[in-house]
């Protein structure tokens, strides 16, 4: 009988710590399985250009479900992590001048002055994609970020994207996707 107790005892131990275990892996493993992948364009002239103060454009929403919101939090993210890597952050106000026809964009031109008048090395803009996929069982999310980058003389130096099957109203999600991003423009264009 003490022999039959101790076994299932010591099952139900084993249980307990590797059932702990098996649910503190799964969140570990899905977070793995919708990892964001960042792809990373820049002119040659653009590496190791060593920007010290960063002025982030507007966000466009391109989220199906429009949350006004997402485009200015995912900025809110992104200057979060160029501050904590020793970046000068301006965020940037609606361009006075006016506008490229064509998209509605700030010009180089715009971006030229904007540098100017704030004293930014590095001028981003971005878009944000979202759309959730699949039918009554099965909901799928994709998700994409692009950022163009500009330098202060106003002519686009390169461009980064980030994708993963998160949703950016996630606010881990934002903060992750904003990190990788962070990560892979300093390492491209920075001289460390």
């Amino acid at each position: 009988m003490k022999a039959s107790l101790n076994r299932a005892l010591s099952g139900s131990l084993a249980y307990i710590f590797f059932g702990n275990a098996l649910k503190a892996a799964i969140p570990a493993l899905c977070l793995l399985a919708s990892c964001s992948t960042v792809d990373i364009a820049v002119r040659p002239v653009a590496k190791g250009c060593n920007p010290k103060t960063v002025l982030l454009g507007p966000f466009e929403n391109r989220v199906m479900d429009f949350n006004p919101f997402t485009g200015k939090n995912f900025r809110d993210c992104l200057a979060h992590e160029f501050f904590a890597r020793g970046y000068s952050v301006v965020p940037g106000p609606p361009p006075e001048a006016k506008m490229d026809a064509s998209n509605a964009l700030p010009s180089e031109n715009d971006i030229r002055e904007l540098c100017l008048r704030h004293s930014a090395d590095l001028y981003i803009r971005g878009s944000i994609f979202e759309a959730r996929y699949g039918d009554a069982v099965e909901d799928r999310t994709s998700t994409a970020v692009t950022v163009d980058l500009f330098g202060k003389n106003g002519a686009m130096i390169g461009t980064a994207r980030c994708f993963t099957s998160e949703t950016l109203m996630n606010a881990g999600t934002a903060c992750a996707m904003a990190s990788r991003l962070v990560r892979s423009i300093h390492a491209t264009l920075s001289n460390e």
